[in-house]
């Protein structure tokens, strides 16, 4: 009889033991699950972000952006901050051509490294 009852006690804590890690893993899979979904959004935003990297208009924005290229038509002005008006125009020309030709060189550098 007290072997029974030492038996049946022994379950019952077994029992209790197992009730309890089942509830902390049960909690632990919630918050696993929140976690994913969180970094589901993420790598939904990312990828987002990646396509428009990669996309050649987001290229060019950037590149006019910074004001290194011009599209037919268009005419560009370079400022600099410290010019001197007794320059010549033909000299402001050639640098105007040496500046588009650098940076259309590092516009077809940005398309190959984007491809």
């Amino acid at each position: 009889m007290v072997l029974l009852a030492v038996g049946i006690i022994f379950l019952l804590i077994q029992i209790i033991n197992v009730a309890r890690t089942n509830y902390a893993l049960s909690k632990k899979a919630e918050q696993v699950k929140e976690e994913l979904a969180a970094e589901r959004i993420k790598q939904e935003e990312l990828a987002k972000k990646v396509d428009q990297i990669n996309s050649e208009v987001f290229s060019e924005e950037l590149i006019r952006e910074k004001g290194m290229y011009r599209r037919k038509g268009e005419a560009v002005v370079y400022i600099e901050e410290n010019s001197d008006h007794n320059n010549s125009t033909n000299t402001d020309k050639k640098s105007s051509k040496n500046y588009f030709s650098f940076f259309s060189s590092i516009l077809q550098n940005l398309k190959d490294i984007f491809k």
